[in-house]
C-alpha cells in the first residue's frame, strides 16, 4: 500500500491543489472578456466542488488502507484526559475575535471571517486534543520499552527463576516508563498478594490507564508463563523478538508512508495558503484594484474570501489524511494536526496577500 501510495498522492496534489491554485489568477481576466464567471461560480467551485472532491479521493485512500497499526483507543473517560470542552469554545471563541480585529485593521474586509475560521478553529481543535496527546506519549513511552522488558524476564524464567521476582528485578534494570512501571507491578504483587495477570491487567492493575494492546498481549503472555514455569522462558524471547520485528516493519512502512505524506501535510500547511494568498493579490492586482472595500475595483470583489475559504479546506482535509495514512483514523491526533495546520496556513494566506500587495 505505501509504495503504490505515490500516484494517487501525485494526482490529488496536482488536481485538487496545484491546478485550481494556478487558475486563480486568470478568473478576473477571464470575467472581465466576457466569460461567464462571477463571485457565485467561484464560491461554488471552490468552497464546495473542489473540497467534495478531495474528501472523496481522500475517504478513497482511507478505504485501502489496510487495517494495522491501529492507534491507542483513549477515550475522554481516561482519567488523565480532563473535559476541555467549555475551555475549547472560550479559547475558540477568544481567537476568532482576536483574529478578526487583527484582520480588521490591517487586510480587506473579506479577510475577517478567514481569520476567524483558521485561529478559532485551530486554537479550539489544539486545546481540545492536548490532554489525549499527553496519554499518547506516555503510551509510546511504555511501548518504547515492551521488548527489552520481555527479553531480560525471558532470560531469568529460562534460568529458572520465577516470573514474579524477574519482573521484579526487570523493573529495577530497565529505565523509562516501562521500569517505573514494572517496578509498580512488582509492589502491587507483594502488597496485595495479586497474580502476575491481576498485578498487570486488573480493576487496579498498573496497565487501567494505559490503552495499548501491543503491552496488554505482551503482560497477558507473562501471566500465562508464570503458570508455565522455567518452559515459558523460550517462548518468552521469541515473543519479544516478534514484538522487536513488527516495530521495524511499523518504522518502516511509516517511513515510507512519511515520505509522501509529508507533502500534503507541508501543502494543506504552508505551500497551498502561500500560493493561494499570492495569486489572489496578484488577481486583484491585474484590474487595478486593491480589493480593500467589497465591490470596489475588483471584478471579482469576494475572490479573497472564496479563496481564502479553499485555503483552509485545504489545512484540513490534506493535513488529516496524510495523519490517518500514517496513524491510522484518530481524532485527537487528527485534531491537533488540523488545528495546527489551520494556525499555520490562515498566518500564510493572509501574510503572503499582504506581502505581494505591498510590493506590487
Amino acid at each position: 500500500f505505501a509504495g503504490g501510495l505515490s500516484r494517487p498522492v501525485t494526482a490529488l496534489y496536482a488536481f485538487g491543489v496545484l491546478l485550481p491554485t494556478a487558475l486563480v489568477a486568470l478568473l478576473p481576466a477571464a470575467h472581465a472578456v466576457g466569460v461567464g464567471i462571477t463571485t457565485t461560480t467561484v464560491a461554488l467551485v471552490y468552497n464546495l466542488l473542489l473540497p467534495a472532491l478531495l474528501l472523496a479521493a481522500a475517504c478513497w485512500l482511507l478505504a485501502h488502507r489496510p487495517v494495522a497499526f491501529p492507534p491507542p483507543n483513549v477515550s475522554r473517560n481516561h482519567p488523565d484526559v480532563p473535559d476541555r470542552t467549555t475551555l475549547a469554545m472560550i479559547a475558540t471563541c477568544g481567537a476568532a475575535l482576536a483574529g478578526s480585529v487583527f484582520a480588521w485593521r490591517i487586510f480587506p474586509l473579506w479577510a475577517l471571517p478567514i481569520a476567524a475560521i483558521g485561529f478559532g478553529a485551530g486554537t479550539g481543535l489544539l486545546v481540545y486534543s492536548r490532554p489525549v496527546l499527553a496519554v499518547y506519549e506516555h503510551v509510546r513511552d511504555v511501548e518504547a520499552g515492551v521488548t527489552d522488558a520481555l527479553s531480560v524476564v525471558g532470560r531469568r524464567v529460562a534460568n529458572g527463576e520465577a516470573v514474579e521476582s524477574a519482573i521484579e528485578q526487570a523493573g529495577d534494570e530497565l529505565s523509562g516508563e516501562m521500569g517505573e512501571l514494572l517496578v509498580q507491578t512488582a509492589r502491587k504483587q507483594r502488597q496485595l498478594q495479586l497474580s502476575v495477570h491481576e498485578a498487570f491487567l486488573g480493576d487496579t492493575g498498573s496497565l487501567t490507564d494505559v490503552p495499548s494492546r501491543r503491552v496488554r498481549g505482551a503482560v497477558a503472555f507473562l501471566a500465562l508463563a508464570a503458570r508455565e514455569g522455567k518452559p515459558a522462558g523460550p517462548a518468552i524471547l521469541s515473543l519479544a523478538d516478534h514484538i522487536d520485528e513488527l516495530g521495524r516493519v511499523e518504522e518502516d512502512a511509516r517511513h515510507t508512508l512519511q515520505s509522501v505524506c509529508g507533502t500534503l501535510q507541508s501543502t494543506g500547511m504552508i505551500f497551498g495558503p502561500l500560493v493561494a494568498g499570492s495569486t489572489v493579490a496578484l488577481a486583484h492586482g491585474m484590474v487595478g484594484g486593491s480589493g480593500v472595500v467589497p465591490g470596489e475595483g475588483s471584478s471579482l470583489p469576494y475572490l479573497g474570501l472564496s479563496i481564502g475559504l479553499y485555503a483552509l479546506a485545504l489545512a484540513t482535509i490534506l493535513p488529516a489524511l496524510s495523519t490517518a495514512l500514517v496513524r491510522g483514523f484518530d481524532r485527537a491526533l487528527v485534531g491537533a494536526r488540523v488545528g495546527k495546520s489551520l494556525l499555520t496556513a490562515t498566518t500564510v494566506y493572509l501574510a503572503a496577500y499582504h506581502f505581494v500587495v505591498a510590493i506590487a
